[in-house]
């Protein structure tokens, strides 16, 4: 096989040359898929937007002009490419907020690396991943995101702030991750478990400030905590992905992983779906519909050797 320097290498793939343009896809994918993978949180996805992207890469190769990296350039492209998908497709709204601490000490990107700390950046809202992302990792400048973004220097500021802190708060609660706790049960001779509630919200959460119509409440009323939570609509698609995708990546990250408890314990109170819209007499069937397609459908379609037990899940739709 023959291997040609950069410079005709993509000469040869702009006039279509198929072993040069597989020569390119194969030297940079492995890169440029990572790339993605911190944007978008399912493989799978990232791995589509990979691809659309090289088709873009090969579309637009004859515009190069060779005065900067080839790889950079690509790596542009691919975070276009991301998010382009992620304001499309997950409609991320991002709230226009002036106001803003400079914390001297919240540079958490200083104080780990990125692979130490992707599984919690994963667990950023998609607004505050993707500013993180721009910011810390691809070293653009906030007048920069802003114009990537359309939206002010300011909101940029404060949603990598707000990144930043939820990182930092995480990062006290869990220093070491979860993979040090599997271990450490593990030298202990037992299996680990752990008990999550990925169907619920805490009013205060970044989650809720993001995406306040996935909440189950009635409009023109208080809302109505209960162990301060509130309970997401599972009866929506878009809440049955996110909370696929909680468990699913924890699951995929830590497969030491021997058991989890789905608690579902909390009343369902002041129900109303902004989703179903006029068809709210359905709620209930279609909340239990959605929570099965999440926890059992998909879960047993994953072919995970994790024992499940949602024993109490019938203490929630109680009418």
């Amino acid at each position: 096989m023959a291997h040609f320097d950069e410079k005709e290498l993509i000469e040869l793939a702009v006039e279509n040359n198929r072993h040069a343009q597989h020569q390119v896809y194969s030297k940079y994918a492995p890169k440029m898929l990572s790339v993605c993978r911190q944007y978008i949180k399912d493989l799978h996805q990232a791995e589509d937007i990979m691809i659309t992207a090289f088709m873009k890469v090969f579309t637009n190769l004859q515009y190069f002009e060779h005065k900067g990296s080839f790889e950079g350039w690509i790596r542009r492209i691919m975070i276009n490419e991301c998010i382009s998908f992620i304001r499309v497709q997950k409609k991320v709204k991002f709230i226009e907020d002036e106001n803003y601490f400079e914390e001297r000490h919240n540079n958490i990107e200083s104080q780990f690396s990125v692979e130490d700390i992707q599984f919690l950046i994963d667990s950023l809202p998609d607004g505050y991943r993707m500013i993180f992302n721009l910011y810390a990792i691809e070293g653009y400048k906030h007048h920069e995101i802003a114009t990537m973004l359309s939206i002010s220097e300011g909101t940029s500021k404060s949603q990598l702030s707000h990144a930043r802190r939820m990182l930092q708060e995480n990062v006290k609660k869990l220093p070491q991750g979860i993979g040090y706790l599997v271990g450490e049960a593990e030298k202990a001779g037992v299996k680990f478990g752990i008990w999550i509630e990925p169907e619920m919200v805490n009013p205060k959460s970044e989650l809720y400030e993001q995406h306040p119509e996935w909440i189950l409440k009635l409009k023109n009323r208080d809302e109505n905590l209960s162990r301060n939570q509130l309970v997401l609509d599972m009866s929506n698609p878009e809440v049955q992905k996110f909370v696929y995708d909680v468990v699913d990546q924890m699951l995929t990250k830590h497969p030491e992983i021997a058991f989890i408890k789905w608690d579902c314990n909390r009343e369902m109170t002041n129900t109303y779906s902004e989703y179903l819209g006029d068809k709210q007499s359905h709620i209930y069937i279609d909340y239990v519909k959605g929570f099965y397609k999440v926890s059992f459908n998909r879960y047993v379609a994953r072919g995970s050797s994790t024992n499940f037990n949602a024993s109490v899940f019938q203490e929630q739709v109680v009418l």
